[in-house]
């Protein structure tokens, strides 16, 4: 029997172990760090234990944890010129910024009323003029109203996240991610504001694990990044609480 092959990858290329449990679980079990789990979750071993997502995560974490022995502790600020924070807000639409990121389904429908009220309806007759079919994972831009509303934000990008029934895809809130920052670092912006990408229907604990971690792997690949303030804001307190300790576990 050859020791280097896993008994639990399949003969149609997959791991029993991933299709009968999830990201949480596992980190739950296995008491590791869930952001580094789920990064690793798609990886295909090929059935060969030396390639095992899991033992990767174990000798992973171990050398992060010798290096944070080692080597003194940065601030966001010093390992980024990009600072990441997080800021629980009444009115997020008030926040001053140059791009408001705001979370969206493929109808392309503004569902807060708050937002509605604040841009006079303006915004969401913009976004009726875009061209179908529209697509998941991307950014759709529009202003944010004209000089009679209330709005802080000069624009705003709608990140395509979820589908008309508002079940949000974690890999759409990826590439959206990714693309706002990739155009808003186009557009020279200097502060911007992401709204959590929940859409009031998915698990906030797993949307603040994805965006922060969307976020520090964009940071980290692009170094030369000029953005000076990405601001996670949120109005209810059960989700500030998640999205810090996640910004502690992700960044700090």
């Amino acid at each position: 029997m050859d020791m280097s092959k896993c008994p639990l990858y399949l003969a149609n290329g997959e791991c029993l172990q991933k299709i009968t449990s999830n990201p949480r679980l596992v980190s739950f079990l296995f008491r590791k760090d869930l952001s580094v789990i789920a990064d690793k979750w798609n990886d295909d071993c090929k059935g060969d234990l030396q390639s095992c997502s899991f033992v990767i995560q174990n000798t992973v974490i171990q050398e992060d944890t010798t290096k944070e022995e080692t080597t003194p502790i940065e601030s966001p600020e010093e390992t980024h010129k990009t600072k990441v924070s997080i800021h629980k807000i009444d009115n997020p639409y008030l926040v001053k910024t140059d791009i408001l990121v705001y979370p969206i389904d493929i109808s392309l429908s503004i569902d807060d009323p708050l937002l509605n009220k604040m841009t006079l309806g303006k915004v969401q007759i913009e976004l009726d003029k875009f061209q179908k079919p529209i697509h998941m994972g991307t950014v759709y831009i529009t202003s944010a109203g004209d000089e009679r509303t209330k709005m802080k934000a000069k624009t705003i990008f709608h990140s395509t996240v979820a589908g008309v029934s508002k079940l949000v895809n974690e890999e759409d809130v990826r590439s959206s991610t990714r693309k706002a920052l990739l155009l808003a670092a186009e557009q020279s912006a200097r502060n911007i504001v992401f709204i959590p990408a929940d859409c009031g229907t998915h698990d906030i604990n797993d949307i603040a694990r994805v965006q922060l971690s969307s976020l520090k792997t964009f940071l980290q690949q692009n170094h030369d990044c000029q953005i000076k303030n990405i601001f996670v804001v949120m109005q209810d307190e059960e989700s500030y609480q998640t999205f810090e300790e996640y910004y502690n576990r992700i960044f700090v």
